[in-house]
């Protein structure tokens, strides 16, 4: 019987973290204060042991291998294990601010009902982006006792993503699927080895060096770059979905919405007899995009209420195209891509500022000293 060795190999790598998970949850099943985090590992077990298993039948041809629904399982088991980082995160710091990483999976449903390739690609994107950052965090907040955890983990997401890419460009890279296991796998050893060099008591992370305080800062500031580009993402989707619904609530003849489209930008493609309802369903993007961002400021508090900022910086960004179609002066399409580029950067400085006030009185790892 002939073995399908690409998935045999994927499948021996995930039973490996498994194990390794599974050992590490009865290694600190009886301290007080690993107990929790055993437990997190306990599921990281059980989700590997799963995926293990499914891999070596498909590898065995016990079951039928489907590619679509391979997709479908690998991105529900991304987005749960994104989810354990984070809790991983936030037990181990009690910074609950990094919960409102999860809101970008929120903020990115719109591109679901867009013509968008891969929307369970697009969904396991988002899931490396969200790691991606919960390993800065450890680099940023472990007082060096997860940072080599936090380093490999930045590394095991940026290949993650690179492969994904890679397989989006219909790149054949299947036989090298098993490097982000092993890199993972040694994130995990790396966080079970150097954990017992931090305590669970909250500190206080006093930045007195103004030196020291200017990078973080800029730390940061890269920290909200990549926040920014799931707010981007978010705003297309909302603002394409504008164009579309209003163009079917005025009843138009032909409406098609498209967030992604080899060598175009997101379009909308809408007939409407009436040039009154054109007109309207021409600003209807722009007018949701900014009803979402008030929405989120309305009902949202610090960190939430400064992403809304964002979203109105870009929502006057994205509208430069409409406001052209509309036929508007020159001057008025200028200024309002100041007044959207203005609000963004602002956004950004007040989001970046945010950021390194917390470091003052974040909870963060507290190394031991002896």
């Amino acid at each position: 019987m002939a073995i399908n060795v690409q998935l045999f190999v994927l499948g021996l790598t995930q039973l490996v973290i498994s194990i390794f998970s599974l050992c590490v949850r009865f290694n600190w099943y009886k301290e007080v204060k690993k107990s929790g985090i055993s437990k997190i590992f306990f599921l990281m077990s059980f989700l590997y042991f799963i995926l293990s298993i499914l891999n070596l039948l498909w590898s065995f041809k016990v079951l039928d291998f489907n590619f679509l629904e391979y997709n479908s399982i690998l991105t529900i088991f991304l987005i749960i294990q994104s989810l354990i980082f984070v809790i991983l995160f936030y037990y181990l710091s009690n910074n609950r601010n990094i919960f409102y990483l999860f809101s970008f999976f929120l903020l990115s449903i719109p591109v679901a009902f867009l013509e968008f390739y891969g929307f369970s690609l697009f969904l396991s994107f988002i899931s490396y982006i969200i790691m991606l950052l919960i390993f800065l965090n450890f680099i940023l907040f472990s007082c060096n006792c997860l940072k080599r955890a936090g380093y490999l983990g930045m590394i095991y997401s940026i290949v993650s993503l690179f492969f994904l890419i890679l397989q989006m460009l219909n790149v054949n890279i299947a036989f090298l699927s098993f490097l982000p296991n092993i890199l993972l796998l040694f994130v995990l050893f790396y966080i079970f080895t150097d954990i017992n060099e931090c305590s669970f008591r909250k500190r206080k992370l006093r930045l007195k060096n103004k030196g020291i305080l200017f990078l973080y800062f800029i730390r940061y500031f890269v920290f909200v770059i990549t926040i920014s580009s799931f707010v981007i993402i978010s705003v297309i989707g909302v603002h394409e979905i504008g164009h579309a619904l209003a163009a079917t609530f005025l009843g138009c003849d032909y409406v098609k919405a498209v967030i992604y489209e080899t060598d175009k930008n997101p379009y909308t493609e809408v007939i409407c007899q009436s040039s009154l309802n054109q007109a309207f369903v021409i600003i209807s993007g722009f007018l949701f995009t900014l009803i979402m961002g008030l929405m989120i400021f309305l009902i949202s508090k610090e960190f939430l209420r400064l992403i809304s900022y964002l979203i109105f910086g870009f929502s006057f960004l994205f509208a430069y195209g409409d406001l052209i179609e509309l036929g508007l002066s020159n001057n008025l399409i200028f200024i309002t891509s100041i007044i959207g580029f203005l609000i963004t950067i602002v956004a950004i400085f007040k989001i970046s500022l945010s950021a390194i006030k917390q470091t003052e009185v974040i909870s963060c790892f507290n190394c031991l000293i002896k």
